[in-house]
């Protein structure tokens, strides 16, 4: 090491690694809130259902769960960067949230208010994926790279904004386990749910196509201007 600390190994809150140690402890107290809310609640839980039957596949739930999530998310991550896996959980994290809030407060087992709050979610979740679909091309400059290939460019971006929506409909799929529990403890109405998810399904796509359309915007701004 030389003199004035030359050659010393950046620390976890250098600026290069002030993002990723921020996530890491962001979603290790996301996790850990996730376990103890879980512990905390499951004796009103029990309490409620009039039993100790299924209690132990509550916990067996959670740790399969979070194994399978970390090996997914783990591997997506390794390939294609942590930002997709990431958002996808913050959005399910969400999801359930609201699922057991809306629950609990209106004493109605029902998707309605589930429904419609990850609408709102989409707010923030789809323009967190679909604008850096062309930026971080730009940024990491393999966009050159990418334009460099046999396709033109409507295909890159048809190829990307398909890519974009297949993504926030299989998030909006995996909220389908709590329409399970629903048809598991009870006889729900199916005609209300299909419409509700076809109506989330067209609004994804919707939010996918106005980031895009502003992305290319402000892409073309500066041309025109010039």
């Amino acid at each position: 090491m030389g003199p004035g600390g030359e050659g010393r190994a950046p620390g976890l809150w250098a600026p290069q690694r002030r993002a990723l140690t921020t996530g890491l402890v962001l979603t290790i107290t996301f996790v850990a809130s996730e376990a103890l809310a879980v512990v905390t609640v499951m004796p009103v839980v029990a309490r409620d259902l009039g039993g100790l039957r299924l209690y132990g596949w509550v916990f067996s739930a959670f740790m399969l769960g979070s194994v399978a999530g970390i090996s997914v998310a783990g591997r997506e991550a390794d390939r294609r960067g942590p930002a997709a896996p990431f958002v996808a959980g913050l959005l399910l994290f969400g999801a359930g949230l609201l699922f057991g809030l809306i629950i609990e407060s209106s004493r109605e087992a029902s998707l309605r208010g589930l429904i419609s709050n990850v609408s709102v979610l989409f707010l923030f979740v789809v323009p967190m994926i679909s604008m850096r679909l062309i930026a971080e091309e730009q940024r990491t400059g393999t966009i050159e790279l990418l334009l460099t290939n046999p396709v033109q460019e409507w295909q890159i971006v048809t190829g990307k904004f398909i890519a974009s929506v297949l993504l926030v409909m299989v998030m909006v799929a995996l909220t389908l386990v709590y329409a399970g529990f629903l048809f598991a403890f009870g006889n729900p109405d199916r005609g209300p749910i299909i419409t509700g998810y076809d109506a989330d399904d067209h609004q994804s796509v919707d939010q996918v196509e106005i980031a895009g359309l502003t992305v290319k915007r402000k892409r073309s701004t500066p041309a025109m201007s010039g």
